[in-house]
């Protein structure tokens, strides 16, 4: 629910930058960056330990969907955390690619919410 919430205020950062308002695009970015660190240490990251701690869930599908899914996550979020530092050229196409890869991670995420705590 948190990273719906975030994806939410992620398209509203995108808008800010569409209006030409960079400076308060850049601070909105910033926060939901440093936010979405919060369940990614509190909740996905003890999740995940858990998971590959089981060796009966090792090799399945589900399983191996969650590595891709942690490893599109581990990775958006350390473009989110180079991009504060503003370490990037060609910032555009480096914040269109992290948004699509924020989105994939966020459905494939959902995904594995139904498959392993609804079905």
């Amino acid at each position: 629910m948190v990273q719906i919430i975030l994806i939410t205020a992620i398209i509203i950062g995108a808008i800010l930058a569409k209006k030409k308002k960079i400076k308060m695009h850049h601070k909105y970015m910033t926060a939901l960056v440093l936010i979405n660190e919060v369940p990614i240490i509190a909740i996905m990251g003890p999740s995940l330990v858990s998971l590959l701690g089981n060796p009966s869930r090792t090799f399945t599908l589900a399983t191996k969907a969650s590595i891709i899914h942690s490893i599109l996550g581990g990775v958006t979020e350390v473009l989110g955390l180079i991009f504060i530092s503003k370490k990037f050229r060609n910032l555009k196409m480096w914040m269109r690619t992290m948004l699509a890869l924020w989105l994939t991670s966020l459905i494939l995420g959902i995904v594995l919410y139904i498959i392993f705590y609804i079905s």
